[in-house]
């Protein structure tokens, strides 16, 4: 026995492992390791007469197919690379004669396997594979719940999204359709308050004109909620007299308070309190608060609004307010009051008091939620203090510093109060020709209230859309537009950029009419192009100075262009594509000055326009038909040459595209008040004049 061609002994230790226990020809089986797995096993027969005729036959059952026949010479069978298992070496001898004996002698081999190639380790792959499958079939089912449930969030996130975004839409349209109404309510109302001068009359009209004022407050309230939930809400503080507005917003509840014989009282330990504050948030507080108490206050009860103002080291001074003073209102009812358990939620969305069964209406509980964002957002606290059949008391401090000057006075920012205009424009005496005014609005009240108020001085166009809008636009060139935003189809702002965008009507001016108050949607209005934007329900009066204000800024552009034929970028009344146009007008017509058969059709082909766009463009740019543009432009010329050249008359009248100088003279005359002699002789150079001498 050889291993690795090296003789192997009885008993020998080869790697801590006995190969061979006794003789070989004595073993029946013999173990090697999977490393030890070349080998070489000679033999021998007992042949004493002729030993080297003797032959051989081995096999190694389980590598060889065969018997392998071998002399004398070569008595040694070797084998290499065995793979694990088990084996059966063979071998038999046949004498001098030839003849082989029947009987074998047989040797198990055995080559062991390694332990990564052992049954149980086959056995241990086996059970990780199946782990492994069950692993791997368990990720790829979380990864496709995973994936299912992003898909479901992002289905979520794109439903919950819509849903806002309808919200939105819904505020939006039912504010739209609260305020037009209100509109037509209001603003009838200012108009008959100023003309009634019966007394009970004019108490009543009063009466109406708050409770539509309120119902208007409710309708802002529901916005204010939606804005409050997208954090849309921002603080606008301008200055003003913060006493005087509280009393203002407690005194227009003095009807109701009386209606119900209710005792109220205002008492304010300030004068005059001059300071910064968000007025449109202050007055929905107090509203809130007087509406509360009022709605839970029974026939015969008091209601008592005071305000007082506390700084820091004064007795009761708030310790959250240790270092500043503040203004606090307390807001005290006789009322059916508030459980203690309850109590702390009243500031809470949607919260009703059970105990207020006998309340015929008891709101949606978003009142005071809003009051107390309000209240937070001017950095103030709230809080409540009631007990049950006694009434309630709410207490709000606001940290609201004095300030004895303004830095910046701002305009009020609220529904009710528009900023003023002041406008010069001029009347449309007789004879005079009415302005064009085009009302786009879907509401048909809305439109022939406006139609019937401003008919009388203007000349009425109407459409109950965008897309009708645009048609008249484009057909009757008006001389202002004013359009409702929210329309079927091409809405406001959509129209208002079609038209801004479009040469043949950029010029028109365009007020947009909305129920959208928020500043965020006040400049998308502005951006889209018009020159102004006014919220419902809005003053009538506002409107219609707004109106004269727009039609009178482009008189007086047609006067001053008339004065001085200079077109100057960013003069009044001009957008960015007029400017392109008056510019390339001025520039074709300047280069065919001189060419006495340059016509208005000609100059139509060169802007690329049709005459009658060109005749509309001009007219409402500058109040000049095409034909005086071109005619200006030659006479200005010619009063140019008359100054500084020394050709004659009748040369001018040629240079600059007239063919018969008489027919110059007499234009020239009307447009300078002197016949071109006496203009040149008048303008001449001191130096010329006194070559000529």
């Amino acid at each position: 026995m050889k291993l690795h061609n090296r003789s192997v002994a009885i008993g020998e230790r080869i790697n801590n492992h006995v190969l061979l226990r006794k003789a070989l020809h004595q073993s029946d089986k013999m173990a090697l390791k999977h490393n030890q797995n070349v080998f070489s096993i000679e033999f021998s027969a007992l042949n004493y007469f002729h030993p080297e005729r003797t032959r051989f036959r081995y096999t190694l059952e389980g590598f060889n197919t065969g018997w392998i026949e071998t002399d004398a010479r070569n008595r040694s069978a070797t084998y290499t690379n065995l793979n694990p298992g088990t084996y059966v070496f063979k071998v038999k001898a046949a004498a001098s004669d030839g003849t082989w004996d029947n009987e074998e002698t047989r040797l198990v081999v055995e080559v062991i396997p390694p332990f990564y190639a052992t049954k149980w380790a086959y056995g241990i792959y086996f059970i990780l594979l199946v782990l492994l499958v069950f692993l791997l079939t368990y990720i790829i089912r979380r990864r496709a719940e995973m994936k299912f449930l992003r898909e479901q969030e992002h289905h979520e996130f794109e439903r919950m999204r819509d849903l806002d975004a309808m919200k939105t839409r819904f505020f939006t349209n039912v504010s739209h359709e609260f305020r037009t109404p209100l509109t037509l309510i209001l603003t009838p109302l200012d108009k008959l308050l100023k003309q009634v001068s019966d007394e009970s009359i004019q108490t009543q009209l009063v009466m109406v004109q708050r409770n539509a004022r309120r119902l208007l407050n409710l309708v802002n309230q529901l916005l204010d909620f939606r804005k409050m939930e997208v954090d849309k809400m921002k603080l606008t503080t301008s200055y003003g007299d913060f006493t005087r507005f509280v009393k203002t917003s407690f005194d227009s509840f003095t009807d109701l308070f009386e209606n119900q014989q209710i005792e109220y009282a205002f008492r304010s330990d300030l004068g005059t309190y001059m300071t910064r504050f968000d007025k449109d948030k202050i007055e929905k507080i107090v509203f809130n608060l007087l509406s509360n108490a009022v709605k839970f206050t029974p026939n015969g009860g008091r209601i008592s609004l005071e305000m007082s103002r506390s700084a820091p080291g004064q007795a009761g001074h708030a310790g959250s307010f240790a270092s500043e003073s503040y203004i606090e209102l307390r807001v005290k009812d006789t009322g059916i009051g508030i459980a203690a358990d309850r109590l702390e939620k009243v500031f809470e969305r949607f919260f009703q008091s059970q105990d207020s069964h006998t309340v015929i209406n008891q709101g949606s509980g978003i009142g005071l939620s809003l009051t107390s964002e309000f209240v937070k957002m001017h950095g103030g606290t709230i809080h409540a203090e009631s007990e049950a059949g006694k009434g309630s008391l709410f207490v709000v401090r606001l940290p609201l510093k004095e300030e004895e000057t303004p830095d910046a006075v701002e305009p009020e920012s609220s529904v009710d109060a528009e900023p003023a205009v002041s406008v010069t424009s001029e009347g449309t005496g007789p004879g005079q020709e009415k302005p064009t005014v085009l009302l786009i609005e879907d509401n048909e009240d809305l439109r022939l209230y406006l139609k019937e108020n401003l008919q009388t001085k203007y000349h009425i166009l109407e459409a109950g859309n965008g897309a009708v809008g645009w048609e008249v636009a484009l057909s009757a060139q008006p001389q202002l537009i004013v359009s409702d935003i929210m329309m079927p189809g091409l809405d406001g702002m959509a129209f208002c950029r079609k038209l801004k965008q479009d040469e043949r009507t950029s010029h028109i001016p365009v007020i947009l009419l909305t129920a959208r108050s928020s500043e965020a949607q006040k400049i998308e209005g502005l951006e889209s192009g018009a020159e102004d934007y006014i919220t419902k329900p809005f003053n009538y009066e506002i409107l219609e100075l707004k109106i004269q204000g727009l039609i009178g800024l482009r008189q007086s552009f047609r006067k001053a262009f008339a004065q001085k034929f200079e077109i100057k970028p960013g003069e009044i009344g001009i957008t960015s594509l007029d400017e392109k146009f008056l510019k390339k007008a001025l520039k074709v017509a300047e280069k065919n000055i001189g060419n006495s058969e340059f016509s208005v059709e000609k100059m139509g082909r060169e802007l690329g326009v049709s005459r009658g766009h060109l005749y509309n463009k001009l007219v409402a740019l500058t109040g000049k038909t095409p034909v005086e543009f071109i005619r200006i432009m030659r006479l200005k010329r010619a009063a140019q040459y008359l100054g500084k050249s020394q050709m004659t008359v009748s040369e001018i009248a040629f240079q600059v595209g007239f063919n018969d100088p008489k027919y110059f003279s007499r234009y020239f005359r009307e447009e300078f008040g002197v016949v071109p002699s006496e203009y040149a002789k008048n303008h001449k150079p001191a130096d010329n004049q006194s070559d000529e001498d």
